[in-house]
């Protein structure tokens, strides 16, 4: 059972596309993550991924910390391989705190939207001023601590920042050193008009993708991994969205993906860690998943698309498994670009060597 603790529903940012609910001072107590930690251990696997998240996890560092090592020890007492995430906007991570991280083995996730022009479009505080100084700073002290596969740079794309993107990247890769990239598009958004400058943005960054293993420097972007992981395992890796994949509210309620805490309101919640599940309601989620859509059935790229993803489609749709256009076009572009990288790159040592 892959796990996610959302730490805290509070955050010192107030980024104006944030799909993680009302900015609060409610916090996970120590009890709700220890039993939530015993409720994961109820459903063994031989592999676990602990994440922590927010709200921003690094306002309730002391309770990560008694989390990350709770969750190491039933581990190894259980045999069971553990990965752990944090996803940070970075604000808190001093170098005491960065050297702990690396010391656990955590993979480090960043939220940095690029360079200050795209960073400071959304990510601001309350009194609006950009955050990119303090992230940036951030940025500094991870890749002082934290190893570059165990490193990457989230970055939400959305129509006002999106002209940036591209710039972004090239900055990041030959300023900072940067290596792996996550690409968030904001689908929760009316893209119109701005889907062409989307499409010229990641049509570009293919290009340079191809261009960095051709100079023996390779970057990894996650859309393009992701869809070329497809193309050699000839299928679509599935989210396990509340089957072996939970994630906890502050107030302890189960959640199938960390995207759908939100605001807490219970819709999509498959119980609370004191009660466990709520088995009618986790088998009826359960049972929605997939893909509804009639036209997807004929769609040569069906079994490479994200169309069944649960959380995507529920916040877009209102329905678990009835994907929209948006969708159609993020997964149609990203596939077409990591085909052209596939070929191009088919041959290249440092390619064959990353997918072998």
């Amino acid at each position: 059972m892959n796990l996610t603790l959302s730490l805290t529903h509070n955050c010192q940012l107030r980024c104006n596309y944030c799909y993680a609910g009302e900015k609060v001072d409610k916090r996970m107590s120590e009890e709700t993550a220890m039993r939530a930690i015993n409720f994961a251990f109820e459903y063994p696997s031989q592999e676990m991924v602990l994440g922590f998240f927010g709200g921003e996890p690094l306002l309730e560092w002391h309770l990560l910390q008694k989390s990350a090592v709770k969750v190491e020890e039933k581990a190894k007492n259980t045999n069971t391989y553990l990965t752990k995430t944090l996803t940070t906007n970075g604000l808190l991570l001093d170098e005491a705190k960065a050297l702990w991280l690396s010391q656990h083995g955590f993979h480090v996730a960043l939220s940095l939207d690029g360079n200050e022009k795209m960073h400071s479009i959304h990510r601001m505080f309350a009194n609006q001023a950009s955050s990119f100084e303090h992230t940036f700073s951030a940025l500094n002290v991870i890749q002082k601590y934290i190893a570059p596969d165990h490193f990457t740079i989230i970055m939400v794309v959305t129509p006002q920042n999106v002209h940036h993107l591209y710039e972004s990247v090239v900055e990041l890769v030959e300023k900072q050193g940067v290596k792996y990239f996550t690409l968030s598009p904001n689908l929760y958004t009316a893209w119109d008009e701005a889907e062409t400058l989307w499409q010229e943005q990641y049509e570009c960054i293919g290009d340079y993708v191809i261009d960095s293993y051709e100079k023996g420097t390779p970057i990894s972007v996650s859309f393009i991994d992701r869809k070329i992981e497809a193309t050699i395992d000839e299928h679509c890796r599935v989210c396990s969205f509340g089957e072996m994949e939970i994630a906890v509210a502050p107030s302890g309620n189960i959640y199938p993906c960390e995207r759908l805490i939100g605001d807490d309101s219970g819709v999509v919640s498959l119980g609370n860690v004191h009660s466990g599940f709520n088995i009618p309601k986790r088998q009826e989620i359960l049972r929605a998943r997939g893909c509804a859509y009639s036209e997807c059935e004929t769609c040569e790229i069906q079994t490479r698309c994200q169309n069944s993803c649960g959380c995507t489609n529920f916040s877009l749709s209102g329905e678990i498994n009835l994907p929209t256009p948006i969708l159609c076009f993020n997964e149609k572009l990203s596939i077409s670009i990591a085909d052209k990288v596939y070929s191009q790159l088919s041959e290249n040592s440092y390619f064959k060597e990353r997918w072998r």
